[in-house]
């Protein structure tokens, strides 16, 4: 749920004293904010409260391909792990906050690497992020794993702590 918040780090760090290396973004909001119609905010905020919506989304954003009890228990860990009005302020900040033409501007250099998956949503795959964070970013590289949607960190696990560590392994080298 972080995203969109990494981006803004980065961008505060490049103009302050660049202690950030490297930032890996998995399945991120983008810096203009998730594309979506008034439905979908209506979709989305129901989800904050109302189990069966949330388990719904929780499947949308895996391509709908990961069994009910895999959902069901992804809606049980977000209630007990999450809070509300934390939730609710992320939220607020995917569908109301754009910097991206501060990011843009900035000319960030900071090595980013973005993990994706096919089986995500439209708003969090290649086509999207090929048209918005590819401009923006000069050093920015993409990983798009095969089977996995918005969760590659449980859809992959294995193939997705590879690359988060070949990215910091590579970042860290270059700054030496």
């Amino acid at each position: 749920m972080t995203g969109m918040a990494g981006f803004k780090t980065i961008l505060s760090d490049w103009g302050a004293d660049r202690r950030i290396k490297c930032y890996v973004a998995t399945t991120p909001a983008t810096p203009d904010g998730y594309p979506t119609s008034e439905e979908d905010k209506a979709f989305l905020a129901a989800t904050m409260s109302d189990d069966a919506t949330a388990t719904t989304a929780f499947g949308a954003l895996t391509g709908g391909k990961l069994n009910n009890a895999w959902m069901n228990q992804k809606t049980k860990r977000s209630r007990e792990s999450s809070d509300l009005e934390a939730v609710k302020g992320y939220y607020d900040m995917w569908l109301n906050e754009d910097f991206s033409k501060e990011l843009s501007e900035a000319k960030v250099q900071t090595t980013v690497l973005v993990i994706g998956g096919p089986n995500d949503l439209p708003g969090f795959q290649q086509e999207y992020f090929d048209k918005t964070l590819a401009i923006w970013l000069p050093n920015v590289a993409f990983e798009y794993m095969d089977n996995a949607g918005h969760y590659p960190m449980q859809e992959t696990p294995i193939l997705f702590a590879s690359l988060v560590e070949k990215h910091l392994a590579n970042s860290i080298s270059l700054s030496h």
